[in-house]
């Protein structure tokens, strides 16, 4: 048994808020795929507490059930005893990582956390997926379900560090690019930055942020998740900003509780705000208008914008600027597509038999497009889409309402 220290504490004191009512069951994604207790969020904190107690000793199958979880959250969304789950679990894999740390890494997983703390390589691997989607080797670009997004891999786009307001000033604002959306989506950062000038904000673009550490910080590496946010804190000290603004509800989620791990990022994490939820309160000048689109579009809520942001709504609030659009939501409620950060990547089956039932869920509705608010969530649907064989566009709301914009 180990001495307690502040960290197994912590873990205790927050599995000691559940009141084990079970209401979080139907929540889990893989609790209602396995109907395994040890497969929900009432039972991983049952086995975190157990572990950080001495309770119980560290073994590959309790390795295992923590490890499935996917951080989506839905059970803090449901739970009436307002259990920090996200917290909770977090602390529980810094600690396995400290103590019990694996013999070998996902070396797919290695070299994204290797291109994500040096950004100068993330050009280089851009290019890398732009060759392989012009070449006769798009296949690959296909595999991983890049091939749809070849639109947004077009020329590298080098941002300025100021993008001034167009007409009136109403306020400035500063823009995070994010690792994976600069790499692979600048057609939806472009987007942000058209729409938020035409909105009237001057929109500043750091150079020297970083990834928001979100892959780090879910694997338990806390010291590069530090890192990356200190990296982050003093990119964004910038005066005289109304708001942080992320193109990732993914991001916009682990920017905002930056505040955890860091008491002094308070006035940090209250300016951050999703693009979605950002425009959705502004109001519109009435220089600018939007073009009809007479599309049915159905709009996937991630987790993050759900269960942590909680602006589920914005997007239709946004989208309705649109006229003629019909605004659809899924025939049932999914809980997660399986994107989950990594854990597409690391989980394939748990994370594909979820992409299978949102695509589905999506489809229902006979929908002509797809709107998502996260990377993730948008290149995992895509790969869906392909093995199932529709040809259904999947995009960024943003994109989408900047191509409608009636004013260039």
């Amino acid at each position: 048994m180990k001495q307690a220290t502040s960290q197994t504490q912590t873990i205790q004191q927050l599995a000691s808020q559940c009141v084990r009512c079970g209401l979080c069951l139907p929540a889990c994604p893989t609790y209602v795929k396995s109907q395994h207790e040890a497969e929900s969020a009432r039972g991983r904190i049952a086995l975190a507490a157990g572990l950080a107690s001495g309770k119980l000793s560290f073994t590959d199958p309790l390795a295992t059930h923590l490890e499935n979880c996917l951080s989506c959250r839905s059970c803090e969304a449901v739970c009436p005893s307002n259990v920090e789950y996200g917290k909770l679990i977090d602390q529980t894999r810094h600690f396995i990582a400290q103590h019990y740390p694996p013999a070998t890494k996902n070396r797919f997983i290695q070299g994204l956390e290797y291109f994500i703390l040096h950004p100068r390589y993330l050009i280089w691997l851009r290019r890398l997926l732009r060759f392989y989607q012009l070449s006769g080797l798009r296949w690959l670009a296909k595999t991983i379900g890049l091939d749809k997004l070849s639109p947004s891999l077009t020329k590298i786009q080098h941002w300025r560090d100021f993008y001034p307001p167009i007409g009136v000033e109403r306020g400035r604002v500063a823009l995070f690019l994010g690792c994976i959306n600069d790499l692979i989506d600048q057609t939806t950062l472009a987007a942000s930055i058209k729409l938020l000038t035409h909105f009237g904000y001057g929109v500043h673009v750091p150079k020297q942020q970083g990834c928001c550490g979100a892959l780090f910080l879910h694997q338990g590496n806390t010291a590069d998740h530090h890192k990356l946010m200190m990296q982050n804190l003093q990119a964004f000290n910038i005066p005289n900003i109304q708001a942080i603004i992320s193109i990732a509800s993914g991001c916009s989620a682990t920017l905002g509780e930056y505040h955890f791990t860091q008491p002094q990022a308070a006035d940090f994490t209250a300016k951050v705000q999703d693009i979605s939820q950002f425009l959705s309160q502004c109001e519109i000048p009435s220089t600018c208008t939007f073009k009809p689109l007479a599309k049915r579009i159905v709009i996937h809520s991630p987790c993050t914008m759900r269960n942590v942001r909680k602006q589920s709504g914005s997007v239709m609030q946004l989208l309705k600027q649109i006229p003629e659009v019909t605004l659809l939501e899924p025939v049932y409620k999914v809980n997660c597509c399986g994107a989950a950060g990594s854990y597409f990547l690391t989980k394939p089956k748990m994370a594909n038999q979820l992409g299978k039932d949102t695509l589905i869920s999506l489809l229902q509705p006979k929908p002509d497009l797809i709107v998502t608010t996260n990377i993730g969530c948008q290149l995992h649907l895509h790969k869906h889409t392909l093995m199932a064989k529709h040809t259904i566009n999947i995009v960024h709301p943003i994109t989408l309402l900047a191509a409608q914009l009636d004013k260039n």
